[in-house]
């Protein structure tokens, strides 16, 4: 699922910061001088100092590094060397080993830096760098970065980057295992939950969050931020919704939290979504062999939100209509709590806090068009047809991906 996720989102934000997945938080193996670590030369550290409990009188430096990195190995007593390495410009690799260690990068430097056993404390400011924990729970601070990946485990916690481009471009990937947490900059910023218990908080930007999982809180803060929840799809499209829904699974559910700004909450069965503050937009996704309960959303405000419920079962094909006609299968059912959309007499979607809601089904061309609607819809209770822009809620039916 890595590699797949890996090959459809790294071409839209190419040169970007990249945040993957170290699910095991294994200790990395030795390395020997000249080996090749991740496309770079491994070079030998003296170590030594980690061998021990009391920390050390004064700094031990590598002597192997053209530079003045220094590793320690209390979290409480981080070392810091403001020198950058003395590598080739946007060509170089300098692969350290360590616990604790802070370092500055020149422009257009890429460093890999791998940490050891024990909590530890990595800061690392400048260009790029490549960062793989260690076993413990591990703080990452990449706030002063531009690009680089790092690969978080188990009860990690990394803290996105603060450099504000002026472009639309992510600055950071983040991929967190079971119990991580990631905490975003004021960039924008896509950050990915693999494991249960995640919780992301996108911070300042337009971030893009997503649960590949379940049991995950995404959080997008300030700024148009896109939440997505139990996003299990080999194809992933950044720029609208997921592609292949119809590999859609949920074993747990996610609660997704916008914030201020105009954010987009793409929901799946039992997902629960927040708003907040601003004009957002909905979208439920319901297969139709799901067993989960409906989605749920808190506080849909008619006159500033939308939603949109997408059911499965569409043709593959484009000649199919009949599979897209949902005459006679929606229902809106009003609540004292709320409103309820059903199809075929199961719920999709509660929406509470309203009691009314106009709920449209697309009319079908009928011409052989499939998915494609005449751009009109029917209200389900009265009948009466009119513009999407006449509906709080429009239900539809996408198309399946596969023949």
């Amino acid at each position: 699922m890595l590699v797949s996720l890996a090959v459809a989102v790294g071409g839209v934000i190419a040169g970007s910061f990249f945040l993957f997945d170290h699910d095991d938080d294994s200790e990395q193996p030795e390395q020997k001088d000249g080996e090749s670590v991740d496309g770079g030369m491994a070079v030998t550290l003296d170590l030594s100092l980690l061998d021990s409990d009391v920390a050390p009188s004064a700094p031990a430096v590598s002597t192997d590094l053209s530079s003045d990195l220094v590793l320690g190995d209390r979290i409480d007593e981080p070392i810091v060397s403001n020198a950058p390495f003395d590598d080739q410009t946007a060509s170089g690799y300098t692969n350290v080993i360590g616990q604790t260690a802070t370092f500055v990068a020149e422009e257009g430097e890429f460093h890999n830096v791998h940490l050891g056993g024990g909590n530890e404390y990595l800061e690392v400011n400048g260009s790029i760098a490549h960062v793989v924990t260690g076993v413990g729970e591990d703080t990452v601070d990449a706030s002063g970065l531009t690009g680089g990946e790092i690969h978080a485990g188990m009860g990690d916690v990394v803290y996105g980057s603060d450099i504000v481009s002026d472009t639309s471009s992510f600055a950071l990937l983040a991929v967190n295992a079971h119990g991580a947490e990631f905490h975003g900059g004021d960039a924008n910023e896509l950050a990915v939950a693999t494991g249960h218990n995640a919780i992301l908080y996108g911070g300042g930007g337009n971030d893009h969050l997503l649960a590949f999982e379940g049991d995950v809180e995404l959080r997008g803060g300030a700024g148009d931020d896109w939440l997505i929840g139990n996003a299990t799809s080999e194809n992933f499209d950044q720029n609208s919704r997921v592609s292949d829904i119809n590999t859609l699974t949920n074993s747990s559910f996610d609660t997704l939290i916008g914030g201020e700004g105009d954010d987009h909450l793409l929901l799946s069965n039992g997902d629960i979504g927040v708003g907040g503050a601003g004009a957002d937009s909905f979208e439920v996704y319901h297969l139709d062999n799901a067993v989960n309960p409906a989605a749920q959303i808190l506080d849909f405000s008619p006159s500033e939100d939308a939603l949109v419920v997408y059911l499965g079962g569409g043709a593959p094909g484009a000649f199919d209509d009949a599979s897209y006609d949902l005459t006679d299968r929606v229902e809106s059912i009003g609540l004292p709590i709320g409103t309820d959309i059903l199809v075929d007499g199961e719920v999709v979607a509660s929406i509470e806090g309203v009691a009314e809601l106009h709920v449209g089904i697309p009319i079908i061309d009928q011409v052989g068009e499939g998915s494609a609607s005449s751009g009109l819809f029917m209200d389900v209770i009265t009948g009466d047809v009119a513009g999407i822009d006449s509906f709080d809620v429009i239900v539809k039916v996408f198309p399946s991906t596969s023949s």
